[in-house]
């Protein structure tokens, strides 16, 4: 379905912008030709990431908004789009992953103003919707300043996520000594001297070995799973882009990073070990140390491990490891509708027995 086009009456040698926004379980064309033509194209802009989603998530489908001018596309937002009946949740991340714009090259400061400013205002009209009960976006840092006066201006409510990263910019002997912590390299070599060997695997068979550990930690933390088949849909889809980094002993895994390349950072979106071993091998330091060790091997510019989901001893280790913390945006709109099916919801759960 296209939207019309509101900016057709320009005298001042812009094109006129136009505005296409697309339903589908599938990446349409329009959209493969933008990511063909941009130079930023982020993990959660890809046909593998919506695709996946849209295939195993309950009641998703993709929803893309373009921006075009005489035939041509020039930025666009991929969201999801979630039916819960007649009603609708618009958003632009999926489980703490971020959603960003995408832009075409080559637009100069003044057109990719515009674009952006389109962008945001067809997002706004969208969640405007009366079926649409929430729009959301989480936001990378550099997105986060730009974006920010305007959404809040749109009606949006932001709160700070707070995201632990390491630069890799000097190199893995740089990190090693300056940034990893003496306590947490004499783990990484105890554990290695007990003989905890790491991998990196792309095999889609290391999920069967991982689901049942990461199951337990979710059921720990008090959180939602992750989807198996997901997991497995990605890791054999990535062609390399996605891959675990494993710690294993005598055969017996210990724990794995389920990680995705991003442009030039590398993400370990889910993460789980064997608390049984923790005091013996220190795996999750030994995973850090292998998620380095890799991402240097790849040329990355930095090492994402995450937010650390209001678990206190996550977000500790994460600093006593030598990460640093950053600030993503998260970005939320209730429409009226949204608000009271929030609060019924609320009521539902208070009574429920």
């Amino acid at each position: 379905m296209s939207g019309p086009d509101r900016d057709n009456t320009r005298a001042d040698g812009f094109p006129a912008l136009t505005t296409r926004i697309l339903r589908a379980l599938e990446t349409p064309p329009e959209w493969r030709t933008l990511l063909a033509s941009s130079a930023d194209v982020g993990f959660t802009h890809t046909p593998l990431w919506t695709e996946t989603l849209c295939r195993r998530l309950p009641g998703r489908q993709g929803l893309w908004v373009m921006i075009e001018a005489e035939g041509r596309a020039l930025g666009g937002l991929a969201l999801l789009e979630t039916s819960r009946g007649p009603l609708r949740v618009v958003e632009g991340h999926y489980d703490g992953t971020c959603g960003a714009p995408l832009l075409a090259g080559g637009l100069g400061a003044d057109l990719t103003s515009r674009v952006v400013a389109r962008l945001l205002d067809e997002l706004s009209t969208l969640g405007r919707s009366p079926t649409v009960l929430t729009t959301a976006l989480h936001l990378p840092p550099a997105w986060d300043g730009l974006l920010r006066e305007d959404l809040l201006a749109k009606g949006f409510n932001r709160r700070d996520v707070q995201v632990a990263v390491i630069p890799l910019d000097q190199g893995l002997e740089y990190v090693e000594s300056h940034v990893l912590k003496k306590n947490r390299r004499n783990e990484r070599n105890k554990a290695l001297r007990r003989g905890a060997v790491t991998g990196v695997t792309s095999d889609p068979a290391i999920i069967d070995e991982f689901y049942p550990i990461y199951l337990a930690a979710t059921r720990r933390w008090g959180s939602t799973a992750v989807d198996r088949d997901l997991l497995t849909d990605l890791i054999s889809g990535g062609d390399g882009s996605v891959f675990c980094v494993t710690v294993h002993y005598e055969g017996a895994l210990l724990g794995a990073h389920f990680n995705i390349v991003d442009g030039d950072m590398i993400t370990a979106w889910l993460a789980a070990t064997d608390t049984a071993r923790n005091k013996e091998f220190f795996p999750a330091t030994l995973l850090v140390w292998a998620d380095l060790e890799e991402a240097c091997r790849r040329g990355a510019g930095w090492f994402d491990l995450g937010a650390h989901g209001g678990q206190v001893g996550v977000a500790n280790f994460k600093r006593l490891i030598g990460a640093h913390e950053i600030i993503r945006g998260s970005y939320i709109r209730h429409s009226p509708g949204g608000l009271v099916w929030r609060g019924l919801r609320r009521l539902r759960q208070r009574w429920r027995f």
